[in-house]
């Protein structure tokens, strides 16, 4: 199957049929030299070394064929860099890209030549100088996020440890019935299972398609949602994360070049310096679910809840119940597993 271009994507053969869902964030090798080794090269040094949680994501529409980089602080983007056959233009944060004082250029939001770049980049540094600071002074979510994006540990094993493909795993799907039937279908047992779990909370109806973050360890891939410390949706994310993990299973049983798709991810990652170059990415057939809880301050019966719920899953028969792991994470981005069930209160 060939990589189209603009339009929805078909199964290979005579005989094919569109896909239910797509997920594809390869973008053009040129685009990726301006941002590695040409103007923009600044955005990876960001990403690697700046001193607040700034992360570095790659996105593409399938609909449409637009590409962009967008560099977040937290879960803010402050910088959207828009590519179109050899062309670029920017969008600055949304609030502060707006005052004059940041140094946002409107005339960056023109489509400019890639090589008309390097008369800007000093500015576009300078706002950035100024902008990410000050997100990160206001910033109250997705601290931990970038830090687990952007930590890589091998504990000493050759082709081996934890390393993070993307961030706010989304397919795309053919259309709004196919994602209702798509959502349904992955989460409706486990909505099912949980109406007699042994814990008084409100239960979840439904779940969004959007993974916190994909990562792979030690050769199989895992679908990571990160929860806040002390909140009360913590109790139900072993449902989320499983519902998450079976959309990704589901998509790499759909899509013939999913595999393909995810090692050039991990190629762009390393491309940027942010993701090590021995790291094994195996068959990635396999998916994980995997919680991260922020550590520091947690409320004791909101995780001990939470895995009754774990418990209550596995009797009632979902088997991702039993490979489920949760760790907590620091906002160094370093995840220790919590090997014991918390006592439960």
């Amino acid at each position: 199957m060939t990589i189209q271009e603009f339009g929805w994507p078909m199964t290979p053969g005579d005989g094919g049929r569109n896909l239910e869902l797509r997920y594809d964030r390869r973008i053009d090798e040129n685009f990726l030299d301006v941002i590695c080794d040409g103007p923009l090269r600044s955005l990876q040094e960001y990403a690697r070394e700046a001193r607040y949680p700034v992360d570095l994501q790659f996105r593409r529409d399938i609909h449409s064929g637009d590409q962009r980089a967008q560099l977040y602080v937290g879960l803010q983007r402050v910088l959207s860099v828009y590519w179109r056959s050899g062309r670029v233009r920017f969008e600055g944060h949304t609030k502060y890209g707006r005052y004059q004082r940041y140094g946002f250029d409107d005339a960056w939001r023109e489509w400019m030549a890639a090589d008309a770049v390097a008369g800007i980049v000093e500015d576009l540094d300078d706002y950035l100088e100024l902008v990410i600071p000050k997100v990160a002074s206001v910033a109250t979510e997705g601290a931990v996020q970038s830090a687990i994006t952007s930590f890589q540990s091998t504990n000493g094993r050759a082709n081996g440890g934890r390393a993070m493909l993307d961030r706010e795993f989304t397919p795309q799907f053919e259309s709004s019935f196919v994602e209702d039937f798509v959502m349904n279908d992955v989460s409706a047992t486990l909505l099912a299972a949980i109406q007699d779990a042994p814990v008084d909370r409100p239960r979840p109806t439904s779940f969004g398609p959007r993974l916190d973050v994909l990562g792979t360890r030690d050769g199989v891939l895992q679908a990571i949602e990160v929860k806040p410390k002390g909140v009360a949706s913590i109790v139900w994310a072993p449902v989320q994360v499983i519902v998450y993990a079976r959309l990704v299973q589901r998509w790499l049983g759909e899509d013939p070049e999913a595999r393909d798709i995810l090692r050039r991810l991990a190629e762009q990652r390393r491309r940027v310096g942010l993701l090590h170059d021995d790291v094994y990415l195996g068959s990635l057939d396999e998916v994980q679910p995997v919680i991260a809880v922020q550590r520091g301050g947690r409320d004791g019966s909101y995780l001990s809840d939470m895995m009754r719920v774990i418990e209550h899953l596995a009797h009632k028969g979902i088997g991702e119940a039993a490979a489920l792991k949760v760790y907590e994470v620091s906002l160094s981005g370093r995840m220790r597993r919590l090997d014991k069930p918390l006592p439960l209160l």
